[in-house]
């Protein structure tokens, strides 16, 4: 009896030995991923319709960010860069284009809500993974 005790004790010690050394991915690695807009919203109006966003963030901090309007798609790529104490992902385009910030307001492994401000009104962008 004092042996299967003992061995019990053992096995629960292996997994919470084990449990605790999982370390919780980096903000970088919940982000990096291929990413696409789910709902849009401009201002207080639903933009899905006319827009779509596709954000791959790589590993390497390279990123492509393409979107597509009633008009056309743009492509745009660069480095990216975030700031966990702020919760912002920033931009810097090769083509010359200004940096873009966008406004981190939620995020998870399979969805992330991100927000940024053009010509005064707020882009929302719910994406998925």
């Amino acid at each position: 009896m004092k042996n299967s005790s003992f061995s019990f004790a053992a096995l629960i010690a292996f997994g919470l030995f084990f449990t605790s050394c999982t370390k919780d991915p980096s903000y970088d690695d919940q982000l990096s991923g291929h990413w696409t807009s789910a709902k849009v919203t401009y201002g207080d109006e639903e933009a899905t319709n006319l827009y779509k966003f596709e954000l791959i963030l790589e590993s390497s901090k390279e990123f492509d960010f393409t979107q597509t309007t009633l008009v056309g798609a743009k492509v745009q790529t660069g480095i990216w860069a975030a700031n966990e104490g702020t919760k912002e992902i920033i931009l810097t385009f090769d083509d010359g284009s200004p940096q873009a910030k966008y406004d981190v307001l939620a995020l998870n492994k399979t969805q992330m809500t991100a927000q940024n401000v053009v010509n005064g009104k707020r882009f929302t962008i719910v994406f998925k993974k």
